[in-house]
């Protein structure tokens, strides 16, 4: 019997937990899921990875370890990640390099992109299909919110830039904070400024 495993993100960041939400939701029950992090490759015939944009440099250790495996590979709404040149992240954060995923490739039996960035970079035979978020949020119901609120992503943009835009705005949220609080937030805004993502997709 093929021995299947969805690897997904659990944090940081909302966007990586609630795109992981989002495949979970496609997949039977008999199929478990694990963070990236604790999970071994070595054990598994196929691996289901994604969502989230885990495709950068601090991620770099498990995808070595999926290059030495023998394991078939799915990649679902996965993206690289590459901050803004000035941003605190830009000397972080960089996208996974891509001798690592070449090495990848030839097991890869099927690939969902969030976007034509990512399938570029790394020259992936793959569709661009929304983040799987969306479908994590559709039995999420709106309330009447009323307040403004700013989303921010520590590390997007700099701090003065933060002070700037929480100034517009009635509350704030942290997208590194706790999904349900995030998720909270969200719903109750009748308007969101961003800086991530996700906070523009959650909005939707």
């Amino acid at each position: 019997m093929i021995k299947v495993v969805h690897v997904k993100s659990d944090g940081p960041g909302f966007g990586n937990w609630s795109a992981g939400q989002g495949v979970r939701r496609y997949l039977p029950s008999e199929i478990g899921s694990i963070d990236f992090r604790r999970v071994e490759v070595d054990d598994f015939d196929l691996l289901i990875i994604g969502g989230g944009g885990f495709l950068h440099n601090q991620a770099e250790s498990f995808w070595r370890r999926v290059a030495d495996a023998r394991c078939h590979v799915i990649l679902w709404g996965l993206g690289a990640c590459e901050p803004l040149s000035g941003s605190p992240d830009h000397t972080r954060l960089r996208p996974l390099d891509r001798r690592i995923m070449d090495r990848i490739k030839p097991r890869i039996v099927l690939a969902m992109v969030r976007d034509r960035w990512t399938r570029e970079l790394y020259d992936l035979n793959a569709t661009i299909a929304f983040c799987p978020t969306v479908k994590a949020l559709v039995d999420t119901r709106a309330s009447e919110g009323t307040c403004v609120m700013y989303a921010d992503h520590p590390g997007l943009v700099n701090r003065q830039e933060s002070k700037v835009l929480s100034g517009l705005c009635d509350n704030m949220i942290n997208h590194l904070e706790s999904p349900e609080r995030v998720l909270r937030h969200h719903i109750q805004a009748r308007l969101c400024i961003t800086s991530r993502l996700h906070g523009a997709v959650v909005s939707r």
